[in-house]
């Protein structure tokens, strides 16, 4: 151990010494940083004013439904235009999908997207759902997109969709995709 420039051994015989050694050297720390207290998140120093950190919040996820990573693309046409924007699929919920678009769709807008994706026999599969806009992010180049269903997906509405992400679900042992765990698809 070296305090001011000095080596110390410890050893059994000196072990009483060197606590000694040790807390005068921390006194004289504590006793040069005396103008500097930490009071509950903020530094003060009695010469300058208070230092404030900013709080961070933790991201807390509210979502009721999981979200699966997802590999496909989806064609995203909004209701009164008649631009069809091609995406990426990030990932998808029975309640939502996550996109990359290179375009600005517009938060708040009802689409319809075609979801087209390869299920397990290779096969090209497309899937149609409606729904709205809820957020939209720049990130560089590219937009991150985030639409709310109008109603959850269903066996009945998207049959090759919900067969594929059973299948999804049951081969990787994903989560079941209500959180609360009030019915199982699977």
């Amino acid at each position: 151990m070296r305090i001011r420039g000095k080596c110390l051994r410890i050893t059994k015989e000196n072990k009483h010494l060197n606590t000694g050694i040790l807390e005068s050297f921390f006194a004289t720390k504590l006793e040069k940083n005396k103008n500097n207290i930490k009071k509950g998140g903020e530094l003060q120093n009695k010469t300058r004013k208070t230092i404030k950190k900013p709080k961070r919040e933790s991201f807390k996820d509210i979502r009721k439904w999981y979200r699966y990573q997802f590999f496909g693309n989806a064609k995203v046409s909004v209701y009164g235009e008649r631009k069809i924007y091609n995406t990426n699929i990030a990932n998808i919920s029975l309640s939502g999908i996550g996109l990359y678009s290179e375009r600005s769709i517009g938060k708040g807008k009802k689409v319809k997207i075609r979801i087209i994706f390869i299920d397990k026999d290779g096969n090209v599969r497309e899937n149609i759902a409606t729904g709205k806009v809820d957020w939209q992010e720049k990130f560089k180049n590219i937009y991150l997109v985030g639409i709310f269903f109008d109603e959850e997906l269903n066996i009945n509405s998207q049959p090759e969709l919900m067969k594929h992400l059973t299948w999804l679900i049951n081969t990787y042992k994903w989560p079941q995709p209500y959180k609360d765990q009030r019915i199982a698809i699977v």
